[in-house]
């Protein structure tokens, strides 16, 4: 489970919430800072700006697993939904438009 919060890890912990506390322990990442929009990362994938940090909590995914450019990640349900998350260029989402609309070569 990847969790996302506006805080810095310092100030989580400091709280001694045990309810967070909790949600922390059960996590794999956690994405800690607030967003500044005024210092985008496009760099990182999963982070929005550059003070963000990943903290991994347990051994299911590490630093090689967030490496690379940001992107965008596509969900797809049964039921025909689908969801977009993360960053990506204008003209990369503007082509995934017209999938599957091109005639067959």
């Amino acid at each position: 489970m990847l969790v996302f919060t506006g805080y810095t890890m310092k100030h989580l912990v400091s709280r001694a919430d045990p309810q967070i506390m909790e949600i922390v322990a059960n996590s794999d990442v956690v994405v800690a800072g607030p967003f500044l929009e005024n210092k985008l990362d496009r760099a990182r994938p999963w982070l929005g700006s550059e003070n963000q940090e990943y903290h991994f909590i347990s051994d299911r995914y590490g630093p090689a697993d967030f490496t690379g450019p940001d992107g965008i990640e596509i969900s797809i349900e049964k039921d025909g939904k689908v969801t977009l998350n993360g960053w990506a260029p204008s003209e990369d989402l503007m082509q995934l438009r017209h999938l599957g609309t091109e005639e067959p070569a």
